[in-house]
């Protein structure tokens, strides 16, 4: 019998010191901190003189995640306080200082895209675009794509629109003609463009787009 894994608990903690701060996220084993000696503060990050280089590349790494994490986080506060206190979490909301449409997007995303659906190679901005299609399960075969393709979050955005430009053409048949056009740095393998072919088919098949049939044309560009 194969035994169940538990799920991990995460914990934030703050630990201050003077008027700066300093932030430990854990979940299980993964620990997202800066290394010893280095503080933040709201304009600046404070690195001593004789700090480490290999302590230097470890913040660093830090300072990725917490980029990526940031919208996120702002996003599940927004839509707890809501689900906790209701009417009154809105009389706190301006402290972040943002427009009231970044709140809104922020609050739609996250709601939308729960933890568990959510990927951390992809940024935030992967994870919206693929909101403009409607079936849940489209939307994780369209992120897992992103990352096994390594798309940018415009060539992800540009798919999605030829996708949704095609299902809105009139004289939809059960056999049409699609041509997906996306930017590359440079020529894409062979092994990738059957790969992209079959990934369009498979989202056409599925219906959910309002296109059907076997017939892409790929195309690249610089």
């Amino acid at each position: 019998m194969t035994p169940v894994k538990k799920k991990t608990k995460k914990t934030t903690a703050l630990t201050k010191t003077g008027d700066n701060t300093t932030v430990s996220t854990k979940t299980g084993d993964d620990t997202l901190r800066l290394p010893p000696g280095a503080l933040f503060t709201p304009v600046a990050l404070l690195i001593p003189e004789d700090f480490p280089m290999n302590q230097w590349q470890k913040a660093g790494g830090t300072l990725k995640k917490l980029a990526k994490g940031t919208q996120w986080w702002v996003a599940d506060w927004l839509n707890f306080g809501e689900a906790r206190y209701g009417e009154k979490y809105s009389q706190y909301i301006e402290d972040l200082g943002l427009a009231a449409g970044t709140i809104n997007n922020y609050q739609s995303i996250g709601g939308r895209m729960p933890p568990e659906r959510r990927r951390e190679e992809l940024s935030f901005g992967h994870h919206e675009s693929v909101l403009a299609v409607e079936d849940p399960a489209l939307q994780d075969e369209l992120l897992q794509k992103s990352i096994d393709e390594n798309w940018t979050r415009d060539q992800l955005r540009q798919f999605i629109k030829e996708l949704n430009k095609a299902a809105k053409e009139p004289g939809v048949t059960s056999k049409r003609k699609l041509d997906v056009k996306l930017e590359f740095e440079d020529e894409p393998a062979e092994e990738s463009v059957e790969r992209f072919k079959e990934s369009v088919e498979k989202i056409m098949d599925k219906g959910q787009l309002g296109a059907s049939g076997k017939i892409v044309t790929f195309s690249w560009h610089k």
